[in-house]
């Protein structure tokens, strides 16, 4: 997918799971060969938390520039 990656051949993220390719998080062993399956659940977590809220985002920012839009076509 082109996500960059460390020396060692894993994919780098920042601390939600992000890559540096729009809309691709990781989790758990893709990105730390000792996580254990409570830890790579906290990981998956903790990215879908960032998930979430980048998708809400998305749709405030869609609503509020609908809203200006409507707003200029009523003067």
């Amino acid at each position: 997918m082109g996500c960059d990656k460390d020396d060692g051949g894993w994919v780098v993220t920042d601390r939600t799971g992000r890559t540096n390719v729009t809309g691709v998080w990781t989790a758990g062993n893709v990105i730390d060969p000792r996580a254990q399956a409570v830890a790579a659940a906290g990981m998956g977590s903790t990215a879908a938390f960032a998930i979430n809220t980048d998708l809400l985002d998305e749709e405030v920012d869609r609503a509020v520039e609908q809203h200006r839009h409507a707003a200029a076509a009523v003067r």
